[in-house]
This record gives structure tokens, C-alpha cells and sequence, in this order.
């Protein structure tokens, strides 16, 4: 994948993120927030959006350009109504009134609040409709990119427009857990497809709480976000994440310390082999030269040794069978004995 694709999949990621937050924000501060600050905060989050729709359009074809422009401009027309009718007295008057509301009542204040406000008058609306019109236009991995992060991030920044803040608190975890899981799994499959380093993304909310789900939700978030910036911190075979850099090799949120030239030369072996057996003179290829600098029995073995008491914090075993060699295996969870040693 052409790393200026990666590169502007990453920008439609900022900025349907920066939508997100902008829709929640607007409906929060709105309902709640009695003076300016709402409005200073509201502005910063604006500016942002409308730079980088800017920024991503210099780098696209005419009409690509033409339509993120349109967009642009409908963010601003939305912000200049908003910014006139929070001024207003019937907002205050209604807060006024707020103040009052006992707080098991406060949802529903918020929900009529939120009934009068800018975000229901069509303005927001034309925002949408204008995003509609990009996404028509794109590429399908950047299409991907910007639907995948508006899907996520609605349920770290919820709101009464996407219907987040109205489902039934009783069932918001068999929904997280199944409906919208299946619809995350479908969304970043979409994106894995264009993209494939991601492909050892994986999207899990089962959890013991909704707060503990949302929060796996805004990791995963955060996960692609990071690595549509910076792909070569993508998992790899079995969800492995090597970091030669900073001597780490990582999996499932787990990070262990490997250190020196040749451990890591065989990892790295290993990974790139995937379900494929190692033979030692491929694994000897990780001190160079493998007709001179082959190492002796005891040394591969010494490193193989060191391998895997890093890795079996991280759930990876080293499997080794004769005349074929050593590959990664994942570790069964439950079982009596896992061996590491030759069969």
C-alpha cells in the first residue's frame, strides 16, 4: 500500500473524528454550558475540523477538492448560526428554568433542550449531506477510513442525533456487545481489506461493564487512529507488534524487553514466516552472512531459549518439530502442559 494512500486514509480519520466530537460537544455544551467557555471550546474544535478538511483537500483531485470544500463551508455556515442562536434569550431563559430540574429529570431536560436547538433546524444536516457527497467521490480505503472512526468514536462521544444517549441503559450492553460489535467487526474487515498491516486489529468489547466496553471501544479508536499515522507500529503475525526502537515486542496490550541484534534478527524471522516452519540456516540468517557466520548449535539455541521466556507472557510459544524447524504458535489457555521443547 502506497504510503501517501496510508498517509491521506489517515487524514479522513482525523477528520471524521474531529465531526464526531464537534456533534457532541455542540448538543453538551448547549444543554448545559451557561456562558462562553462552551462557545471558546466549540470554536478551537471548528477551526481544527475545517483545517484539516482544507489541508486534505489541497492533496486531492478537482472534484474531490471541490466537494470537501463544499464541506468546509457547510461546517462554518453551521457554526455561524450556532454561535448566533446561543446568544439568544430563549436559550437562557430555558437554562434559567434548568437550574430547577430535580436530577433524575436532567436526560429529560437535556432532551428538550436539545429539541430546540441548532443541531435540529437542518443546519447539521447540511453537514452530513455535504460528508455524504465526499465519501461518494473517494477511494474505498479512505471511504473505510472515515466510516470506521465516525462509527467508533459515536460511542465514546455519544449523542441524541446517532440515538446513542436514547437507548435503554438495561440493554446498552447485550447492544454494545453484540449489534454494534458485528458492525465494528464488518467496518474495520472493510478497512483490513484496503489496508491490510491492520490486519491484526481485533475487535473485542465483551467486558463486565458498559463503561469498561466503552472504553475497549476508544482503545480500538485510538489503535487505528495511531497506526494510520504511523504503520509500523501495525500488529503482525499473531498480533504481534515489534518495536526494535524501544526494545519492546508487544501483543494484546502486553509489552516485554528484548535486547540485542540477534534475538531480535530471529523474531523477526519467525514473524515474517507466519504459520511457515523455520529451518536453523534460515534462522541463521539472522547473524548475516549464513555460509560464514552460521551460529553453532549451542548459540541458536541459547537465543531460542531467551525467545521464549519473553514471549509467553504474551500468550506465543516457539513450536519445534524435526526436520521441518521452529515457527510462533499462540499457547492454548487451559491446557495441562505446553511444551516448548523439541517433539
Amino acid at each position: 500500500m502506497a504510503e501517501t494512500t496510508i498517509s491521506t486514509a489517515s487524514r479522513f480519520f482525523e477528520i471524521a473524528e474531529l465531526l464526531v466530537v464537534l456533534r457532541y460537544r455542540a448538543e453538551s455544551f448547549w444543554c448545559n454550558e451557561p456562558d462562553a467557555r462552551g462557545l471558546e471550546v466549540l470554536a478551537v474544535n471548528v477551526r481544527r475540523l475545517t483545517a484539516a478538511i482544507t489541508t486534505t483537500a489541497a492533496s486531492q483531485p478537482h472534484e474531490i477538492a471541490n466537494r470537501l470544500s463544499a464541506f468546509s463551508a457547510a461546517v462554518e455556515t453551521f457554526w455561524s448560526h450556532y454561535r448566533e442562536e446561543w446568544s439568544g434569550a430563549s436559550r437562557h431563559h430555558k437554562l434559567e428554568k434548568g437550574k430547577h430540574i430535580e436530577p433524575e429529570q436532567s436526560y429529560d431536560w437535556e432532551n428538550y433542550m436539545y429539541r430546540a436547538s441548532p443541531m435540529e433546524d437542518g443546519h447539521w444536516e447540511m453537514i452530513e449531506s455535504a460528508a455524504s457527497s465526499v465519501l461518494k467521490a473517494l477511494e474505498p480505503e479512505l471511504r473505510a477510513s472515515f466510516e470506521v472512526s465516525k462509527l467508533l468514536g459515536g460511542e465514546v462521544w455519544p449523542t441524541f442525533y446517532n440515538g446513542q444517549r436514547t437507548r435503554d441503559v438495561e440493554l446498552e450492553l447485550a447492544y454494545l456487545t453484540i449489534d454494534f460489535a458485528s458492525a465494528a467487526r464488518h467496518a474495520v474487515l472493510a478497512l483490513v481489506d484496503h489496508l491490510p498491516f491492520l490486519r491484526g486489529i481485533e475487535v473485542d468489547f465483551k467486558s463486565v461493564s458498559v463503561f469498561r466496553t466503552i472504553q475497549r471501544i476508544d482503545a480500538l479508536w485510538r489503535r487505528i487512529g495511531n497506526l494510520l499515522s504511523d504503520p509500523r507500529g501495525a500488529p503482525g503475525y499473531l498480533g504481534l507488534v515489534l518495536n526494535q526502537s524501544a526494545c519492546q515486542v508487544s501483543r494484546l496490550g502486553k509489552d516485554q524487553t528484548l535486547g540485542g541484534a540477534m534475538p531480535w534478527g530471529v523474531l523477526r524471522i519467525l514473524e515474517h514466516s507466519g504459520s511457515d516452519f523455520c529451518s536453523r540456516d534460515m534462522l541463521g540468517r539472522a547473524w548475516g552472512n549464513a555460509l560464514y557466520d552460521a551460529p553453532d548449535l549451542g548459540t541458536l539455541d541459547k537465543v531460542l531459549s531467551d525467545l521464549r521466556k519473553v514471549l509467553t507472557p504474551l500468550g506465543i510459544r516457539i513450536k519445534n518439530r524435526r526436520k521441518l524447524g521452529w515457527r510462533l504458535e499462540e499457547m492454548v489457555i487451559g491446557s495441562t502442559a505446553i511444551r516448548n521443547d523439541a517433539e
